[in-house]
């Protein structure tokens, strides 16, 4: 998921040629490269072990099959259309966008959303705020960062919008929407992108 000093060691250790990952290495331009600095380690430990970096960041989490895509599986979301779509050159609305909402299987009680999304995030706890809805049936979905879409989420009537890295002006904005937002953290969100990829570049290698 990220490029760390443990991931370049291994890549070495396994004399790796590439790193698949989905944050990138170089997020903002660096106005200076020092091998004293966390991100100029990095580097430098790639040069010198002759390691290359892929990153899909954005453009993984706007794709069609997508980061909200397989977290929209995980939680068996039926009839899912994406939250943002993006533009197609023609101006229609492309398959391709922002995060995911879809119907569950069944209603929900909140309090049973609430512990469905620990078990199929494997996480220990989530946070969230805002007034409970009566039933949990329209959730919206975004991998990573998603709080810059609460307003679409409210927009498609979702009752619930799980998401990562939520702020407290974020909660502020989500209760005046009268939105249920879920954080269920960034990591927990996107983690399950490495088993697609693996599976994805395994076909494709054969």
């Amino acid at each position: 998921l990220t490029v760390t000093a443990d991931v370049v060691e291994q890549a070495a250790r396994m004399s790796a040629d590439l790193i698949v990952s989905h944050h990138p290495l170089i997020f903002r331009p660096l106005t200076e490269l020092r091998w004293d600095r966390p991100a100029g380690a990095l580097l430098r430990a790639l040069f010198e072990t002759d390691v290359a970096v892929y990153a899909a960041h954005t453009n993984f989490d706007a794709a069609e099959k997508g980061t909200s895509e397989v977290l929209a599986r995980r939680f068996a979301l039926q009839g899912t259309r994406t939250l943002v779509p993006e533009r197609a050159a023609d101006g229609a609305a492309d398959k391709a966008g922002y995060g995911r909402v879809g119907e569950l299987p069944e209603p929900m009680t909140p309090e049973a959303f609430l512990d469905f999304v620990v078990r199929r995030l494997a996480v220990t706890h989530v946070r969230h705020n805002g007034a409970l809805p009566a039933k949990v049936e329209r959730v919206a979905v975004m991998g990573g960062s998603g709080a810059s879409f609460m307003a679409e989420a409210a927009r498609e009537g979702a009752d619930a919008y799980v998401t990562g890295d939520v702020k407290f002006h974020d909660a502020v904005d989500a209760r005046a929407l009268g939105l249920w937002l879920i954080d269920a953290g960034h990591f927990a969100t996107e983690r399950l992108l490495l088993d697609y990829w693996k599976t994805y570049l395994e076909s494709r290698a054969r």
